[in-house]
């Protein structure tokens, strides 16, 4: 009788453990779902711009190298997130000479100098509109796809070096998140053919970076010194440890 009494404790309990989770994963998307359609609703206005992102995401693919990176502003914080063929290399800029990186060998904050660069979408690098048939995120009509190729791009005319390389690309704006997809193809073999997809993305009220943040196996730096490596078995927090710095 007891066994099937610890049985029956087992099936309710793990069945309102299964509930609670779909209960958490419904709420997650329907949050999300709720902030894409609000975001959807609002009137996209002519000033807003492409050097206005405050998410930036690309992956490319060439040959049998996979890179993907990440930027992301928050009303705190900007962090950046590189990884090649699955090895990663992180940043959280504080602010006020601030920084956590994340990775090994350890890196420092002037590993991510140029990153932008890395990270930077198709529409708009190097401070300039890149493709001006697109010169503004709201010149997209939303929920369209619209391709474009290698004579869209602003430094077609001069590329007399280029004139063999082809592009096929695609934009498509949901509110103020424009997804990107670009393949370049400057020869007949399969090595010279890479692949480039992202997102832009811009959100006016920012998001705080949570000071619940675990950060052990994390480098501080404090202008650009290196100061310490907490502890991988730490369960230090981003808040704990930044209040180190307020006492």
């Amino acid at each position: 009788m007891l066994c099937k009494s610890q049985n029956n404790f087992k099936l309710v309990f793990g069945e309102a453990w299964i509930a609670s989770v779909v209960l958490s994963v419904f709420v997650i998307v329907f949050t999300c779902a709720v902030k894409a359609a609000h975001a959807q609703s609002l009137p996209c206005p002519k000033s807003l711009s492409w050097k206005d992102a405050t998410r930036l995401q690309r992956s490319s693919v060439q040959g049998t190298v996979t890179t993907r990176t990440e930027w992301k502003k928050y009303s705190n914080a900007t962090t950046a997130e590189r990884q090649v063929d699955g090895v990663k290399m992180q940043l959280i800029d504080l602010g006020k000479g601030t920084y956590l990186t994340f990775g090994n060998p350890r890196p420092s904050p002037k590993d991510f100098d140029q990153f932008l660069n890395s990270v930077a979408s198709p529409m708009w690098e190097s401070d300039t509109a890149s493709l001006p048939r697109f010169a503004t995120p709201c010149v997209l009509k939303s929920n369209e796809s619209v391709p474009f190729n290698e004579k869209d791009f602003i430094y077609w005319k001069n590329a007399v070096a280029q004139s063999d390389m082809k592009i096929f690309g695609s934009l498509k704006r949901q509110g103020f998140t424009v997804v990107y997809a670009m393949e370049i193809q400057r020869g007949a073999s399969s090595d010279q053919l890479s692949s480039l997809f992202g997102t832009w993305e811009y959100q006016a009220k920012l998001d705080a970076f949570p000071d619940t943040h675990a950060v052990h196996g994390w480098h501080l730096f404090r202008d650009a010194e290196f100061i310490e490596t907490i502890s991988s078995t730490s369960k230090l927090t981003l808040g704990e440890l930044l209040s180190r710095f307020t006492k």
